[in-house]
């Protein structure tokens, strides 16, 4: 994800490959030839949503309880932030 704290050394990651074919679109997961982390059952059909809350849902295998445990790339990790629910401004 791009940041404007970004310098202009640094390259912008992006997804392999093109966008699926929407007119025919792929079994499965549209996603999967295009993600380093699908599932052999990303191949084979299309992923279950998962809710997170009323604005956060992701299509997604690697939810299923089943699935390996994979942790997010390094870019990602540290784009997250934490805050205290306990603390207050006043």
């Amino acid at each position: 994800m791009p940041s404007l704290d970004t310098s202009k050394e640094v390259k912008l990651s992006s997804i392999p490959g093109s966008p699926p074919d929407l007119m025919f679109p792929p079994k499965g997961d549209a996603f999967a030839l295009r993600s380093e982390y699908a599932l052999k059952i990303d191949l084979e059909l299309p992923p279950p949503t998962y809710r997170f809350s009323e604005t956060h849902s992701v299509k997604s295998w690697l939810y299923h309880e089943d699935a390996p445990k994979a942790e997010p790339p390094k870019i990602i990790k540290d784009l997250s932030k934490y805050f205290d629910k306990t603390s207050s401004n006043s």
